[in-house]
């Protein structure tokens, strides 16, 4: 694994998922998002023991098992350290299958066991975030709750003005393959791209980016984002002309958008799909029917 120096004492593992390090002191280390793997884990400890430093706390960006699984190698050598997620993001972590019956609807089947290992049994959150200024071991940080990618999802702001904002935004590659991204909720994914352009920062991590970003360029790889989001609901309005199905409704964005799922793909499209669902309900814009059994969407 190789380390390279962002700002000050912030730096950044690359990978998969992209780590974020931040020195607290001489012997003390905060890890960002530390990946998926246990093995990814055992390497970032393994890290810290060869500089005779301890990881004392790990952030996640967000609740998914790629930003937050890897912790499990980490506490095989530093059992003590503090877990930090926002408040939101606590409650999934912490409940066995939460995120699996989120994204199935239900009780989660075997066909998606071992897709979000090693969360699956449930995590100890130690310490919550909430949006504002606050400190580790007299460091100041700033946490940004975004809410769009997921319930718990948010942005963490280093002393040294480098943001890392996990999955909020989709690096420009992957835009172009996959055009259906994951969210929770439209309405915070909006804001999120608000306080993108308010916040103080001077760089951006983005979770799984080839490279930081300068703030500029996080701002405009935002506009990209949103309009990727806005052209999903537009497809949506236009299909919704005649009462659909969230079925029809799927398989339609999938045709227009080219798209190739597999099974966990689905459920995180359908996922998306129920989100925008629930946004333009809420803004009176589609209706609800039951028509001979089946549930339709329709504008209003």
């Amino acid at each position: 694994m190789k380390l390279h120096t962002l700002k000050g004492s912030t730096q950044l593992f690359r990978g998969g998922t992209n780590s974020g390090v931040y020195h607290l002191s001489n012997n003390k280390i905060l890890i960002i998002d530390p990946g998926l793997s246990e093995s990814r884990g055992a390497k970032l400890a393994s890290y810290a023991k060869k500089e005779n430093k301890s990881i004392t706390h790990v952030l996640a960006s967000h609740e998914h098992s790629d930003h937050i699984g890897a912790l499990a190698g980490i506490l095989e050598s530093f059992p003590k350290c503090q877990v930090l997620i926002d408040q939101r993001g606590k409650y999934i972590l912490e409940a066995p299958d939460a995120f699996l019956a989120y994204i199935n609807g239900g009780a989660p089947n075997k066909s998606l066991r071992g897709f979000f290992r090693p969360i699956e049994g449930g995590l100890k959150i130690d310490n919550t975030l909430k949006e504002g200024c606050f400190d580790i071991e007299g460091h100041p940080f700033e946490w940004l709750y975004f809410g769009g990618h997921s319930v718990g999802s948010g942005g963490l702001i280093t002393p040294d003005k480098i943001l890392f904002l996990g999955d909020t935004l989709i690096p420009g590659e992957i835009l172009k393959k996959f055009k259906l991204p994951l969210l929770y909720s439209i309405k915070e994914q909006y804001k999120a791209f608000e306080k993108l352009t308010n916040s103080n920062y001077e760089q951006a991590v983005i979770g799984h980016g080839k490279r930081p970003l300068s703030k500029e360029e996080c701002i405009n790889l935002a506009l990209e984002n949103k309009l990727v989001m806005e052209n999903c609901i537009q497809l949506l309005l236009e299909t919704l002309k005649t009462p659909r199905t969230k079925e029809y409704l799927m398989a339609s964005l999938v045709e227009s958008l080219r798209l190739s799922l597999n099974y966990k793909e689905y459920l995180f499209g359908m996922s998306s799909v129920s989100s925008i669902l629930s946004y333009l309900i809420d803004k009176d814009q589609v209706k609800i029917s039951l028509d001979e059994n089946e549930l339709l969407y329709c504008l209003c």
